[in-house]
């Protein structure tokens, strides 16, 4: 917030001109689109395989992963549902039980 010098409750994801300066605004959804399926293609992924969803199931997966209550998920993604946050949860199990975590892999 400092590097961006916005104000508390004020958008911190901000629109950006043409010029490469924030506006007032937040950035629209997109927009985060647009940059999420150049930087998949920067890195040699599909942009056609990935889409908001990603972030969100993403951000979704994460938080599960470090503790986060489903309940706070669920606020966070604003879901009604908690059928509809548990769906967004990736479970990520090709390196439980294996030797690798055993190392602190």
């Amino acid at each position: 917030m400092q590097a961006s010098a916005a104000s508390a409750g004020a958008p911190l994801f901000r629109s950006v001109n043409r010029h490469g300066r924030a506006g007032a605004g937040r950035l629209s959804d997109r927009a985060a689109i647009d940059m999420l399926k150049r930087v998949a293609a920067a890195a040699g992924i599909d942009p056609d395989r990935v889409a908001g969803h990603s972030l969100r199931s993403g951000h979704a997966t994460a938080a599960a992963q470090a503790g986060a209550a489903e309940d706070t998920i669920q606020r966070q993604l604003r879901h009604k549902k908690a059928d509809t946050t548990r769906g967004y949860i990736r479970r990520a199990t090709a390196f439980d039980n294996s030797s690798s975590s055993a190392l602190g892999l």
